[in-house]
């Protein structure tokens, strides 16, 4: 009967020994009603091995702060389809982290400053 036991304990343990993390995608609109209202919420809400996608059009938005690990890209791939304006308010975007998993793809950056 303790055999019995033990399996039946480690069969109910197991599921919470092995999960599994999926890559999640960040829908990004110009409106605000995408899965984050802004570019920098989708990066803050991402983790690493997620693509934050990048609804074509014009964000103003300046000092970005990039996530190691995640994908920050335009929807179609065409620079000219994402437009990240940081209205002359400062830097655009920030890459502190290194490594191929980390990608910015697609996206025109514009009027920032070029920082230290």
């Amino acid at each position: 009967m303790r055999h019995c036991t033990i399996i039946f304990l480690f069969l109910l343990a197991a599921p919470l020994l092995y999960t599994t993390t999926s890559a999640r995608t960040w829908y990004i609109k110009p409106d605000g009603n995408g899965d984050a209202p802004t570019v920098q919420a989708g990066i803050d809400s991402a983790a690493a091995g997620d693509t934050v996608l990048v609804a074509c059009g014009t964000y103003y938005e300046h000092d970005l702060i990039m996530k190691s690990g995640v994908c920050l890209k335009g929807e179609d791939s065409l620079p000219l389809c994402v437009t990240l304006d940081a209205q002359h308010q400062g830097k655009l975007i920030s890459c502190m982290s290194t490594g191929a998993s980390t990608r910015i793809e697609g996206i025109t950056f514009t009027n920032a400053s070029l920082g230290e």
